[in-house]
């Protein structure tokens, strides 16, 4: 007797990673990071704890860096991730400007670094400007930030990126209300090498994070088309130390002359 195939029925069980990019296109997405970017920073303020303001910003972006990194959309992942680091800044550092006081309170590291920063450009004294005193501080968090990334498929180093990026816009906002020129502060507060240096971090992550879930959804390794953004991000990383070491000093002079702290 001849068996006749049983016919397959749908898969009914979880969609795929590729079938949820589908289902939430960019456009849904970047409504998503609007709307979810403002509630989360302003529950972390609410509830008034500073590992909770890093956190639920962390825990909201995360969903949307998996997804789309795992579907292996790496400059979807990339540009999301730009759109979703100038919202947080744009809110700390207006935060900042409205409860200084409040957001001292709530960012992890934040007086230390601004203390540091403003000492630096009064006197030119400090890490800022000594490449013996800011290279080992930035090689610990490099290695800190590419193991925990490596480690927990990007969660890690996500919301180690978010500490930083906090305390760096907390310092832009200090800044801005130090000065006389609020709105050019706070654009020059952020100096060339600094912006390199999150952006070298982000195409880090995006190289380090994949294979995590490679791992975990038994795929192959493809290192390939990761390698791109390995290379550039530890290109963006040593020219962020170069630069600081050629520039500081004239980016001091600059911010010094519009400085009243």
């Amino acid at each position: 007797m001849v068996k006749i195939p049983a016919k397959s029925t749908p898969d009914k069980s979880m969609p795929k990673i590729s079938e949820l990019t589908q289902r939430f296109p960019l456009p849904a997405v970047i409504f998503y990071l609007i709307a979810t970017t403002p509630l989360g920073f302003a529950a972390g303020m609410y509830i008034g704890n500073k590992w909770l303001l890093p956190l639920i910003s962390s825990l909201l972006f995360f969903p949307v860096f998996v997804i789309y990194l795992t579907a292996k959309r790496r400059r979807s992942v990339f540009f999301l991730s730009l759109f979703w680091i100038v919202m947080l800044s744009l809110m700390m550092i207006l935060t900042t400007l409205q409860n200084p006081q409040q957001m001292e309170e709530l960012t992890l590291g934040g007086t230390a670094y601004t203390e540091g920063m403003f000492n630096w450009i009064k006197t030119g004294e400090g890490a800022e400007g000594s490449p013996a005193l800011f290279l080992p501080h930035h090689i610990i968090n490099l290695l800190a930030f590419l193991v925990a990334t490596a480690l927990t498929g990007g969660f890690g180093g996500l919301l180690l990126g978010t500490i930083l990026l906090n305390y760096m816009n907390f310092y832009v906002g200090m800044l801005a209300l130090n000065g006389d020129n609020p709105a050019l502060l706070a654009l020059i507060g952020w100096s060339p090498w600094a912006v390199l240096r999150v952006v070298g971090f982000l195409l880090l992550a995006i190289a380090l994070a994949e294979p995590f879930w490679n791992l975990l959804g038994r795929k192959k390794q493809v290192m390939n088309l990761r390698r791109p953004y390995l290379w550039s991000g530890l290109g963006l990383v040593v020219l962020d130390i170069v630069l600081k070491w050629l520039l500081a000093g004239s980016w001091r002079d600059l911010l010094l002359s519009h400085f009243k702290g």
